[in-house]
């Protein structure tokens, strides 16, 4: 398994406490580092403010060979709106060549869709089949939130390419055999959300009151990690890591410090005996705690 450095924080605000980007310099230079040191991969998307023309601007100082790091960038089906079915074809390239100009790059190792419900759609499907055909993206697929949302990418037949998220706290994908399923079909997963936006690494009192029912789940973790001698990021990359089926881990960071840290524990063996023994504590976490698009936040 290999580390792929997620973008949304170089565009936009985001995570639970909303941390500020990073500087273009700033962000240039965790890209430089994370490249250099085990990420070959780098995810980003159009919809991730200016994410994509920070990439552009590590991509053009071409510190490495371009081959040598893929670059995955997503769409909305937004961009079909009003057309025809025969029209996608030209709106999907578009959007594409639009992302490669602000990635300054000729080629996309992944373009992938932000909505999973359009795996049922033939008209976008065959789009996607275009696409990869004229080389622009050499592979194509889906960011999924749900097992059955995984399931029904992978029956759609073209799709080579999926995003997932996977935790500790959000063990699904692996207890619904989508992992082993994907092996077995030569579908390339890469997994966010290993630390749920940086929930399962917070200080159970600075946790929202929005989210105070993460707080029992949170504070059990730490104590566990406490007795294991090992830290919660260490066993969140490490339970990660262990599993069959992913090629890569999606994570993002606010400075270089941070970045230099998760590298470092991800790097780190950690006893599978540990790993599985807290793993096993929270099989059956609720939705509502791992998945951020039900949380609601008060007033």
């Amino acid at each position: 398994m290999r580390l792929c450095i997620g973008t949304v924080q170089f565009g936009m605000d985001y995570g639970v406490q909303g941390g500020a980007r990073p500087s273009l310099g700033d962000a240039v230079a965790m890209l430089d580092y994370a490249t250099q040191n085990g990420a070959d991969a780098i995810d980003t998307a159009a919809a991730y403010g200016t994410a994509e023309e920070v990439v552009g601007k590590f991509l053009s100082r071409k510190t490495l060979p371009r081959e040598s790091v893929q670059v995955i960038s997503k769409f909305g089906t937004g961009i079909f709106e009003g057309a025809s079915a025969a029209d996608y074809p030209q709106r999907l390239r578009a959007a594409a060549e639009t992302s490669l100009k602000r990635l300054r790059t000729d080629y996309l190792d992944a373009f992938i869709c932000h909505v999973p419900s359009a795996a049922g759609d033939e008209a976008v499907v065959s789009a996607m089949s275009a696409l990869k055909e004229s080389g622009l993206a050499r592979h194509i697929g889906f960011s999924i939130y749900e097992t059955d949302e995984a399931m029904a990418c992978m029956a759609a037949g073209a799709v080579d390419f999926m995003q997932a998220p996977f935790s500790v706290f959000d063990q699904r994908m692996r207890a619904a055999s989508v992992l082993a399923k994907a092996t077995a079909n030569g579908v390339d997963v890469h997994t966010r959300s290993a630390f749920v936006q940086g929930l399962m690494l917070m200080d159970v009192e600075a946790i929202p009151a929005h989210l105070a029912a993460a707080r029992p789940y949170v504070c059990e973790l730490d104590a566990l990690c406490r007795e294991r001698g090992i830290t919660r990021r260490a066993l969140a990359l490490a339970y990660v890591k262990a599993q069959h089926g992913i090629s890569h881990l999606v994570f993002g960071v606010d400075n270089l410090a941070q970045l230099k840290e998760i590298v470092a524990d991800f790097r780190r063996g950690v006893p599978a005996e540990v790993v599985d023994g807290i793993a096993a504590r929270f099989e059956s976490v609720p939705a509502d705690i791992f998945m951020p698009n039900k949380w609601r936040k008060g007033k």
